[in-house]
Formats: structure tokens, sequence, C-alpha cells
């Protein structure tokens, strides 16, 4: 930003380039810790409760910096959940970040939050590419990748949606995708309410 204020576009660009490197790359070391973890039985998952809301706020804010007018909230929840936070927003992040690359950078991303029963569940959509009805129960499984011709321009190493299936999982919820052809994907999670 100062570089910018001061009229250096040129070496702003450059550096914005080389943090959105060290982001990817701090989000692949992030994976893959995660991963031994998962496979250890050493995950750590600290349980609190805390406000649904003000977590979906907070991560759709940050991702609006780098996709301003994609995002669109719909249902707000002022209920506590009784999850751990910070891989809630992992988890959220993940989807959201998922959605936006897997659709075409005009296309909206909605994130939704309602409650069923005992339970909050949010939902990401996007009106991307959609996934086979054979593969939707893979894509959680670790390293996997779907193959389509729009992979090739998407990076990333396939464990993104594992490690959120782990999260959830272990903190009592649920996951998954609903999907048909040529309408995009809408991926579920669920996080237990706060007694």
């Amino acid at each position: 930003m100062r570089l910018k204020k001061a009229g250096d576009e040129q070496t702003a660009k450059e550096l914005g380039k080389i943090d959105a490197y060290l982001n990817k790359f701090s989000y692949l070391i992030g994976s893959l810790f995660d991963t031994s973890a998962l496979k250890t039985g050493l995950l750590s998952i600290h349980p609190a409760r805390f406000v649904v809301e003000d977590l979906v706020q907070e991560i759709v804010k940050e991702q609006r910096q780098v996709w301003p007018d994609r995002i669109f909230l719909e249902g707000t929840v002022q209920r506590e959940a009784y999850a751990d936070r910070e891989r809630t927003g992992q988890v959220l992040q993940n989807l959201l970040t998922n959605a936006l690359k897997y659709s075409a950078t005009s296309d909206p991303v909605w994130v939704r939050t309602r409650i069923h029963e005992d339970m909050i569940t949010l939902s990401v959509q996007n009106r991307g590419a959609s996934i086979p009805q054979d593969q939707q129960a893979r894509i959680f499984e670790r390293f996997v990748r779907l193959e389509r011709p729009e992979q090739d321009t998407v990076q990333g190493i396939g464990l993104g949606l594992y490690i959120a299936a782990q999260i959830v999982t272990h903190q009592g919820g649920r996951i998954w995708v609903e999907s048909t052809p040529n309408n995009g994907a809408t991926f579920f999670f669920t996080l237990p309410l706060a007694p």
C-alpha cells in the first residue's frame, strides 16, 4: 500500500506476486502438516463456543479483498456453534476458495447459513463446472483431484477437501457435495450447535 501511495506501481505489483506465492507455499506446507497429523491421529481440535455469523463475515471479508463483487451471503445465524473456530474457518476458507477458483471470474458464489435441528449447516455454491455423480464421494479422499480440462489451470495437490472433511468429522459434523450437470456445485458442512 505504501508503494502504491508513493507511485511505485511496478514494485507493488511484484511484491504482490511474491506475497501470493508465499501464501500458496504456506498453505501447501500447512496442508502437509495437517495430513501428517491426521495420519498419526494427532490433529488438534479445540472445541469452544463461537458465533458462526462472526466467523462467516470474517472469512468472506478476507476473500472479498481478492474477489470483490463475487461473494454473496444468504441467511444469518446469530447462534453459537460448539466447534474449533480456527479449524472451522479453515474449512470455510477452503470451500470458498475452491468455489471461486473453479468458476468463471464473473460468476457469483453464495455462502448460506441455516439451522436444522441441533446442527448449523453452512454451504458454498458456485455456478462453475459440475462434479460427476460417480466422483462426488471420492473428492474427499487424500490426494484426489478430478480429471477435467480446467483442472490444468488450477493449482493444488488434492489435500484441501480431504483435510476439510477430516476436520468436520472430528467435530461431530458431516460434509457432502451436491452437483448436477451444467449447474455448478454446492458444498455443505454441519457444525453442532452449542448447548
